[in-house]
């Protein structure tokens, strides 16, 4: 495993999860949103109550593809806690025991990115994410 992280704020700028997205390349996974707690950016058409409750309520979560990831991005001012994990798009739901690429977001403080030894290819190297 593989792991990077940063600060959710660099001095007082706060980075949010379209940055985070920006520094993984992704194209081929689909997302699971399994958790998350968050605030919608000014004038944003997201309910973030409503998305809370289709992460925890389903199965194996909130199902998004890339774009639709990113799209919901766009829309969130600030992330607080989530988690968000990526598989193939290839791979069968009821297979996907083993998240290629997970994100990660703790307590307004830090964002953590997970990747296997062999996906670590998938961080780019002038990243604003550290390797711990």
């Amino acid at each position: 495993m593989t792991a990077f992280r940063t600060s959710m704020y660099i001095g007082e700028h706060l980075v949010g999860l379209e940055e985070v997205l920006d520094q993984v390349i992704s194209a081929d996974l689909e997302w699971h949103l399994t958790f998350f707690w968050g605030t919608p950016a000014v004038g944003a058409d997201v309910s973030v109550d409503s998305l809370e409750e289709a992460a925890s309520a389903a199965p194996h979560g909130l199902i998004l593809s890339e774009e639709e990831l990113r799209l919901l991005a766009t829309k969130l001012y600030q992330v607080i806690d989530c988690v968000i994990l990526g598989f193939p798009k290839d791979q069968p739901v009821h297979l996907r025991d083993s998240a290629t690429m997970s994100v990660v977001a703790f307590d307004s403080s830090e964002w953590g990115v997970y990747a296997g030894l062999r996906e670590r290819y998938r961080i780019r190297t002038e990243s604003l994410l550290s390797e711990i």
